[in-house]
């Protein structure tokens, strides 16, 4: 197996615990089909992404959905492996992409400030504590 692709898996087998563990802590319910890590280095992490309509359900996803992100960077962070910053996760990456639309989905009223980037900062303080 190449270097590449084991340090491939290595980051996807902290990425993907870290959406469910914070999923199970943010009360969503787990899928049955756990955590994956293939051979390739993809993964996945399974819970369920739908929100109930609630603005509290749609935090709690994208806590769930930031977490994943957040412990692959402290491994690479720990291991000097390069990893995008938050801000363009956020924006090209899928489960960034995720988590914009549930935020984009929220109240007004129920966002902070009434600011979306006000809400994201105030999420990523949540995970990063």
């Amino acid at each position: 197996m190449s270097e590449d692709l084991k340090i491939k898996q290595e980051r996807t087998a902290h990425h993907e615990p870290g959406h469910v563990v914070i999923a199970a802590v943010q009360g969503l319910r787990l899928r049955p089909e756990g955590i994956m890590v293939a051979p390739s280095g993809w993964g996945l992490g399974c819970y369920h992404k739908e929100s109930d309509g609630s603005d509290l359900s749609r935090k709690r996803i994208v806590l769930a959905t930031f977490a994943g992100y957040f412990d692959e960077k402290r491994f690479c962070d720990e291991r000097s492996y390069e990893i995008s910053d938050p801000e363009s996760w956020y924006i090209n990456n899928d489960d960034g992409r995720e988590a914009r639309t549930l935020l984009s989905e929220m109240s007004p009223e129920n966002l902070s400030g009434g600011s979306l980037s006000a809400t994201y900062l105030e999420l990523l303080e949540i995970v990063l504590t």
